[in-house]
């Protein structure tokens, strides 16, 4: 896969939203969603509201605007998994700040009995600070400074499309600028 070119690979971009920072303290994920695309264009994608099976911190609600009503009766996250890794097979996971999104979910995989995700990796907040001079590296932010229109920040599925147009950006800027049209060039970037 690394010798594919950029536009053959699918890339499934990750966000969820969680009940507090750690997963180590017991926080939970919230809500999760991922969109596949391959060669720009969408080719599944999938969200969903996940009950934590404990409380959202009420700093958590605040930012996110989720809330325990909202999830009490949402599925638990064994029962969205099969979605969620069927969209991320063969597929280079995309994240704003990948080690937070994929350390809860790794949490949650431990959880549940299934083993770690071992896919490639691209994280838009590392590029964005070692290829880009932001005032603020948060997805948000960076958007704005791309003049991409952000929509539902801070849910999930609106913080994943933010993020697919942000790599979008970064990876014509890259094409353009550093000539790299492979995966394995992006990867090492």
């Amino acid at each position: 896969m690394k010798n594919f070119l950029i536009e053959n690979v699918s890339f499934a971009v990750v966000d969820i939203e969680t009940t507090g920072l750690s997963p180590r303290a017991g926080n939970r994920i919230c809500e999760i969603a991922v969109l596949r695309v391959k060669g720009g264009r969408k080719v599944g994608s999938f969200e969903s509201l996940v009950n934590p099976e404990r409380p959202i911190f009420p700093r958590a609600s605040y930012v996110n605007g989720i809330t325990d009503d909202m999830v009490r009766n949402s599925p638990k996250f064994g029962e969205v998994v099969k979605d969620v890794l069927g969209l991320l097979n063969d597929a280079v996971i995309v994240c704003h700040n990948a080690p937070f999104d994929l350390g809860f979910i790794a949490h949650h995989m431990q959880g549940i009995n299934l083993p770690p995700l071992n896919n490639p990796v691209v994280d838009t907040l590392k590029l964005a600070r070692r290829y880009y001079n932001f005032p603020s590296n948060s997805l948000g932010s960076i958007a704005r400074e791309l003049c991409i229109t952000v929509g539902n920040e801070h849910r999930a599925m609106g913080d994943v499309l933010t993020t697919r147009k942000v790599l979008d950006c970064f990876l014509e800027d890259f094409k353009r600028d550093k000539g790299v049209r492979k995966l394995k060039d992006l990867l090492e970037a």
